[in-house]
């Protein structure tokens, strides 16, 4: 095409050919043959604003676009080039072109359907129809496409290059070798062809092969980019490190701006075992792809597939997982990137979805035995381990026993409920075999910290470190169990080492603004975050802690925004929305936090997180038999996951569900008889239920076991308590505050001295405890309300005011203050009323404070409101219906006012002004 440029050129510009115009033309036209890009349209412009009617110039404008990857731009080249009149057999294929670079096939399909060109531009034109069928899956029609090109043109390298690619897309990968063979005998000095058989023989794994050709790729043209880049990646696979260097490094002073390169010298600094610059190189990488923007990656699936390696690697799951998608959908016969992003998925807890993106990989290498290990992995956590052990076995068997396998075979049989057999396996694989312990060890030191050993993750960590002292991965998981261990001061050290080995470590510095926080130094915290979200403007997680950070500060539109910022980035992160979650509910939009619940539930049905954020919404709303059918699903997808059946159990206790809670305990010891959390919480659950003499051997085993430790003697504090030794009792309880100087010590013993009839002395205790722990705002309000029951108003208004000061939206606070207030007939009552209820708009308790204001200032319909709608959330509240009541005699309704009253004083439960609801009732029935 180049001649007929040329031709053109000199045709329109006759003897004014040597004008200024037509110098930066064909100056223009050398930048461009040797792709200096930048400095040929730089010349082009000069020529076109010395001669805008230089047709040449408009072509070559075009065809320059093209090759820069702006398709847009090109069109409008090619726009002005066919209002000049250029010729429609340079315009179309340029057309085309440009058309299939903006991903316009349906278009590009309907305009060229009957097109006739001459030989060569009707060639392309059936080239590019065909890349357009090929990227609509329609690959018949594609085939037809590519071999009407080669027919019209049977010594042209395109077709052969195509229809060899075309059968790598279908995964027809013998195919693909006799078409690239049959390429490189017809044209054997195309550079192309020899790229495409180099991609066939990496394919197919026969990798000093694949170098041979990628070496012909770039005898041919060295300018051959993707060869030089594919050879790189072969030369990495081959562990020849210094020729890999080579080829990097002229692709990256060949090509600056483009993240290939540059993702390819992070897998070569890795291999050589430099790991800061490694991270480093990765996030140039993620970098460069995120400036790009998103009409260029999707012009180029192979810039989606590296921006979800790049996002991967760098532990940003969700974005890699989007990519990944993306791809696999354009391409869903690759079984590598399925593969991949079967693992993000997996990651992700999404275990379903990855077994459904992995197993039709599986028909086409049924012998691949990480992809084997990847779907036991997935059943495994689908709590389907019979499946996944027949994968796992063999998988096994395929490695000749290689750790990683023997390592998921053993979390299988933890799964399974076998967890002492499981971890045993695991810990004996990491002391047994050294070199393994790379992939093991980080196995199980996760393991452990998710089920809170953060003592034996801690020496798995630092046994890590022996083999690499600078590895800021495991200094980050030391740090993580030795905040886990709270001891703060070594963690900050192991924290503060990683980001000194590697300033863009994310992890590392996220957890360090997580210490800060900790620590209350929130502008410290601040400051980590913020330099994290500027090293990676796309870190999902930088931003969700800030979110945090500015709604733990009372700035929750500051808040909002960082996540609705961070939702753009990743508009399906599940971290993302459960922060969004969490911010609505703080700020008392219900509904819009059980919508996001909702909505991500819908797509993530067996994730914990998920379904645990849902089940808070339909607390928060009053709905606590919904929250407890989401607990007992969250009970059965956990399968026998100990640290995950605690934490169920944990939420069916604060529901007020002991039963289903003692289920899943019983479960979780099932799995790991010694885990103590469980023993601790099926104990105070004994308590409650009243099982005193099981409860008492438990203590005393616990107490036997671990005689320093105060949860222990707490309990054994609340089994006394409870068979009626209250003086013993606190004496257990004062020893469990001085091995722990907690708030929840401190509230046990206070209260087993009033319950011992030292009433005066528990009062002294507790309110010295208060002015001591200024910010403990717990044991506050316990004084307080002892206070409010005990008619000690005063007393009670200093500790609630003192409450508000430090939170000002405590919404139980302000419920109470309005109370004394109006016990006072304070005219303040109602304001602070309408704070409560502006804190707490769905709060039935504050809603009835308010209503029950209204109703005794005379605005009984108004009041009548709220009080329904107080009712409408806690229905088995007898107070209410006798406020409605009241609320109902005043509207002159008697009728219905006998049905409340009758109703209310049914209930079991007594309630303030029982007495006047009897009375009225009297009154009513006369």
């Amino acid at each position: 095409m180049l001649p007929v440029v040329v031709l053109l050129s000199v045709a329109w510009q006759g003897a004014a050919a040597q004008s200024g115009a037509s110098r930066s033309y064909e100056l223009a036209l050398k930048y461009f043959e040797e792709r200096d890009l930048s400095n040929a349209i730089t010349e082009l412009k000069t020529a076109l604003v010395e001669n805008p009617g230089l047709l040449a110039a408009h072509v070559l404008v075009a065809r320059v676009y093209l090759f820069m990857g702006e398709p847009a731009a090109a069109a409008d080249a090619i726009t002005n080039a066919r209002r000049m009149g250029a010729d429609p057999e340079i315009t179309w294929p340029l057309r085309t072109e440009a058309l299939y670079g903006q991903r316009k096939f349906d278009e590009l399909l309907a305009l060229t359907r009957s097109l006739k060109l001459s030989v060569k531009p009707q060639a392309t034109v059936h080239l590019f129809r065909g890349r357009a069928f090929m990227e609509k899956d329609n690959f018949a029609q594609a085939a037809v496409e590519f071999t009407a090109a080669r027919d019209l043109t049977p010594r042209a390298e395109k077709p052969h290059v195509y229809l060899t690619m075309l059968a790598l897309r279908s995964g027809d990968v013998f195919s693909a070798e006799a078409r690239a063979i049959k390429g490189t005998r017809v044209t054997p000095e195309s550079a192309d062809v020899w790229a495409i058989m180099g991609d066939v023989l990496h394919t197919l794994g026969k990798l000093e092969e694949a170098v041979g050709a990628y070496d012909k790729a770039l005898e041919r043209n060295e300018y051959h980019y993707d060869a030089r880049l594919s050879r790189a990646g072969v030369l990495l696979d081959l562990n020849r490190l210094g020729q890999a260097r080579a080829d990097v490094k002229q692709l990256r002073e060949q090509l600056p701006l483009d993240p290939r390169p540059v993702y390819v010298e992070s897998v070569l600094l890795a291999k050589a075992r430099k790991s800061g610059e490694a991270r480093e190189a990765l996030q140039r990488a993620a970098a460069l792809l995120g400036e790009m923007g998103e009409s260029a990656l999707q012009r180029s699936m192979q810039l989606v597939l590296l921006a979800g390696l790049a996002n991967f690697e760098l532990g940003e799951l969700e974005q890699a997982q989007g990519h990944l998608a993306r791809y696999v959908e354009r391409y869903p016969l690759q079984p590598g990137p399925r593969k991949l992003l079967g693992t993000v998925m997996l990651r992700n807890g999404r275990a379903t979805e990855a077994i459904n993106t992995m197993e039709p990989a599986l028909a086409k290498t049924p012998n691949d035995y990480k992809l084997l290990t990847l779907l036991g992995t997935a059943y495994m956590q689908n709590d389907r381990h019979d499946i996944a052990t027949g994968y796992l076995e063999k998988a096994l068997k395929l490695s000749g026993g290689a750790p990683g396998v023997r390592a998921q075979l053993a979390l299988s049989r933890v799964g399974a409920g076998f967890e002492d057999q499981g971890l045993s396996e695991l810990s004996a694989l990491f002391d047994q075999q050294p070199a393994a312990r790379k992939r093991v060890g980080l196995t199980l030191a996760a393991l452990e910290l998710k089920r809170g050993g953060f003592a034996r993750a801690a020496e798995i960590a630092s046994t890590m470190l022996e083999a690499d002292k600078d590895d800021p991965s495991m200094r980050n998981i030391l740090g993580a169990a030795q905040m886990g261990m709270k001891d703060f001061a070594a963690a900050r050290a192991s924290f503060e080492f990683a980001l000194a080995k590697d300033n863009t470590f994310l992890p590392a510095r996220v957890n360090l603004g997580k210490l800060e926080v900790a620590a209350g130094d929130l502008e410290a915290a601040r400051a980590h975050f913020s330099s994290a979200v500027e090293m990676r403007l796309d870190s999902i997680s930088s931003m969700v802690a800030l979110a945090k950070l500015e709604q733990r500060n009372g700035r929750a539109g500051d808040g909002l925004r960082w996540l609705q910022k961070a939702q753009g980035t990743a508009p399906n992160s599940v971290k993302v929305a459960l922060a969004l979650v969490e911010l609505h509910l703080g700020t008392g939009d219900v509904a819009e936090a059980t919508r996001i619940a909702r909505e991500v539930e819908t797509r993530e049905p067996e994730n914990i997180d998920v379904l645990a954020a849902l089940a808070r919404t339909h607390q928060v709303a009053g709905r606590n038999d919904l929250a407890l059918d989401v607990f007992k699903q969250m009970g059965r997808i956990s399968g026998f996951d100990t640290a995950v059946l605690y934490r169920v159990a944990s939420l069916q206790m604060a529901a007020k569900a002991p039963g289903d809670a003692m289920y899943s305990l019983d479960k979780a010891l099932k799995s790991n008889a010694a885990h103590l959390p469980s023993r601790l919480l099926l104990t105070q659950l004994q308590v409650r239920n009243g099982k005193l003499e099981d409860a008492s051997a438990a203590a005393k085993i616990l107490l036997a076991e671990h005689p320093e430790l105060a949860a222990a003697h707490r309990l054994a504090g609340d089994v006394l308590l409870m068979s009626g030794s209250a003086q013993a009792a606190t004496a257990r309880y004062r020893r469990a505050l001085e091995l722990e100087p907690e708030s929840k010590h401190a509230l046990r013993l206070y209260g087993a001295t009033s319950v011992a009839g030292e009433h005066s002395q528990a009062n002294e205790f507790l309110q010295t405890w208060v002015n001591a722990h200024p910010d403990d705002l717990v044991s506050a309000r316990t004084l307080a309300t002892g206070h409010l029951a005990a008619g000690r108003m005063a007393e009670a208004r200093v500790l609630f005011e003192r409450i508000i000061a430090k939170n000002p939206l405590d919404a139980s606070a302000l419920n109470y203050l309005a109370f004394i207030l109006d016990r006072a007939k304070d005219p303040a009552a109602m304001g602070f009323a309408m704070r409560a209820v502006n804190a707490a708009p769905n709060d039935p308790l504050i809603l009835d404070t308010v209503g029950w204001l209204l109703v005794r200032q005379g605005k009984a319909e108004e009041g009548l409101s709220r009080l329904r709608d107080a009712h409408s959330r806690a229905a088995s509240n007898p107070e209410i219906r006798h406020h409605i009541a009241v609320a109902l005699v005043a509207l002159a309704r008697p009728d219905e006012a006998r049905r409340e009253l009758r109703a209310a004083l049914q209930s079991p439960v007594p309630f303030m002004g029982i007495g006047d609801a009897r009375k009225l009732l009297a009154e009513l029935e006369q």
